[in-house]
């Protein structure tokens, strides 16, 4: 036992090498200008490059405030999900579900679209994206297409393009593909210029790339596996897998089963993870006592009470899911580990359950993943947080933000993962600030 404690310890030095002394950058956004309208908004929303939009609401009116325009007063406000994203809406006059002309704008956005004729039928496509918009509106028999703050063309309601056929698609590099049926005829249009047109429709779908995906190809000649877990694939072809027969769990490697089963302690492994070339993470469990490995290296060991393994809803806070493969973590003693790509994080605070009324020591204020990795920013103390991106951990500087009830909602609307910089906002005081990391 004191061993396997030692090596543990030296593990843990080892994992806290990684980390990183990067300096925050921090610059001004906004300031409120003393009639708290900023500060009370329930809605705010920002971009990478600073721009801003706040919906905020005085008594019985509406506005929105942006970098560059203040709109409103208005007396109404709707909008629904759906279109994979979130409309919303603001009008200055006009029943709620009357035809009038409305203000719109994508409810992760910073800009503001309008005002255009709206009717009862309305239907949006995001592309998942923060700021892009399409909008058909069917009035009568009539159908009037916009995309952002274009009008797009006028239709007869039998060329409705229906939302689930996905008539328009937002790329995350700007660019905008969308088709309309005129004529019998299908015009595609790439960034509002005609490029091709056909007799038949296009579907535009969002994937999203992954290299983990279950292959399509794997043949094993005279092996029935009972259940198989974790398959992986990268983009050069090669594959893993964990395959259950007979009791005994193996690994496959691109079609390759290995010999020796994956057992120890008396029990089968529970797998975790696997790569493309066979790298892998798995737990066995006795009747008292949990041993995680990392191939046939032993990480850490101890009674099953005090540890506890994490799947990425325990990590990711938002609504997107990633695959296990990718992302997990384990608890052990109250220290936390994250697993990204198969390698491991240095030690954090346990992640403990966020509540209303309190942030606890261990909170994650905010997290995500997206296709440059995962991140978030977790409570270490009294104003006190750390930021942990791709397994790299950066201790943010003691009164960064105010414990506001807000806080939380700002930052879980308002990160930025790139390739290069991982951006977010918080507020101190009366001014909203942005950070920026470089990676």
């Amino acid at each position: 036992m004191r061993s396997v404690k030692l090596f543990f310890n030296i593990l843990l030095v080892l994992s806290t090498l990684n980390l990183s002394s990067q300096e925050i950058e921090k610059r001004l956004i906004v300031k409120d200008s003393g009639d708290s309208l900023l500060l009370k908004t329930a809605y705010v929303n920002f971009d990478i490059a600073g721009n801003y939009c706040f919906e905020a609401q005085r008594d019985d009116k509406y506005f929105v405030i942006t970098n560059t325009q203040k709109y409103g007063p208005f007396i109404l406000k709707g909008g629904f999900n759906g279109g994979d994203g979130e409309l919303t809406t603001y009008a200055d006059s006009g029943e709620f579900n009357s035809i009038t002309n409305k203000y719109y704008k994508n409810g992760k956005g910073t800009s503001l679209y309008g005002p255009v004729r709206m009717g009862d039928k309305n239907e949006i496509i995001t592309s998942n994206t923060s700021n892009n918009i399409a909008l058909s509106v069917t009035i009568g028999e009539k159908v009037y297409c916009y995309i952002n703050s274009s009008f797009v063309c006028e239709l007869n309601i039998n060329d409705l393009p229906w939302w689930d056929n996905k008539w328009c698609y937002f790329s995350n590099n700007g660019d905008v593909f969308y088709w309309i049926k005129t004529s019998n005829l299908y015009h595609f249009y790439h960034n509002f210029q005609l490029v091709d047109s056909g007799n038949t429709n296009a579907i535009f779908l969002k994937e999203r790339e992954s290299e983990y995906n279950k292959p399509n190809d794997v043949k094993i000649p005279n092996t029935i596996y009972s259940r198989i877990e974790c398959p992986t694939m990268d983009s050069l072809g090669k594959y893993s897998y964990f395959g259950l027969r007979n009791y005994y769990l193996y690994r496959i490697i691109k079609g390759v089963e290995q010999k020796m089963p994956l057992t120890k302690y008396g029990v089968r492994a529970k797998p975790l993870s696997i790569s493309a070339t066979g790298d892998y993470w798995c737990v066995y469990k006795t009747d008292d006592s949990s041993f995680i490995y990392h191939n046939e290296q032993l990480v850490a060991k101890n009674i099953n009470s005090k540890i506890r393994l994490l799947n990425t809803e325990d990590i990711i806070l938002n609504s997107y899911r990633a695959n296990t493969c990718r992302l997990f973590g384990f608890s052990n003693d109250k220290t936390c580990y994250i697993i990204y790509n198969n390698a491991i994080s240095p030690g954090i605070p346990e992640i403990t359950e966020y509540r209303d009324d309190s942030l606890r020591f261990g909170t994650i204020l905010c997290s995500g993943f997206n296709e440059n990795g995962y991140w978030m920013i977790q409570k270490t103390g009294f104003k006190k947080y750390q930021l942990v991106i791709n397994n790299m951990v950066f201790s943010l500087s003691n009164q960064i933000c105010d414990e506001t009830p807000r806080l939380r909602y700002i930052l879980l609307k308002n990160c930025f993962l790139t390739n290069r910089e991982f951006i977010f906002y918080c507020q101190l005081g009366n001014c909203f600030y942005r950070y920026k990391v470089n990676l």
